[in-house]
């Protein structure tokens, strides 16, 4: 083997070896950045109508009003029950429930017209580790017959949606409830 052909393997492999270590290094840094970008809390928000049951009767929580304590028996009659769940690895804080009612395009020239709400709750806003959640109620369960999307935002503003198949769930489930069933007519169950 000649200087020269010794010269241009030699070139080869340290051209081989200085690609290969460019596209590891790249790949690192690639898997560091999405690391870090996705390195935070994440809400999942739940919807249930229903009533709660607890193993010693009654599930009652006490509730502060402008009048002072009230306990409130969830056990009673059938509510809607907004869970937000942080799915992430990082605490998130929840700020708030809201969204949309009326038409969904809210052109005004039409009389189509979309109007946003917010849901008052009880428990926030809360901070929640993760894998924790927070549970809050509508008591009026035929609010929700208009709404059109729902959402809950954190602190920093990132809104969260409610899938529109859990909304669509939620309000048949609703309709179902409040048709009599064939006993309650007089027929034969």
């Amino acid at each position: 083997m000649t200087d020269a052909e010794l010269t241009r393997v030699l070139a080869v492999y340290g051209a081989g070896i200085s690609t290969l270590a460019l596209v590891l290094s790249l790949l690192g840094l690639g898997w560091t950045i999405y690391r870090d970008v996705t390195d935070k809390g994440r809400l999942e928000v739940s919807l249930m109508f229903g009533r709660i049951a607890s193993s010693g009767g009654a599930a009652l929580r006490n509730v502060m009003t402008p009048a002072g304590m009230k306990v409130v028996n969830l056990s009673e009659r059938s509510r809607v029950f907004i869970t937000a769940t942080n799915t992430g690895r990082r605490p998130i804080t929840v700020a708030k429930y809201w969204g949309y009612s009326g038409a969904w395009l809210g052109l005004n020239q039409l009389k189509l017209r979309r109007t946003g709400f917010v849901i008052t709750t009880l428990n926030l806003p809360a901070s929640l580790d993760p894998g924790a959640e927070v549970t809050d109620w509508l008591d009026d369960p035929s609010e929700v017959a208009t709404i059109r999307t729902l959402y809950a935002s954190d602190t920093t503003g990132r809104r969260w949606r409610v899938a529109q198949s859990a909304l669509r769930r939620l309000k048949r489930d609703i309709r179902a409830s409040e048709e009599p069933s064939p006993a309650t007519l007089g027929g034969v169950a």
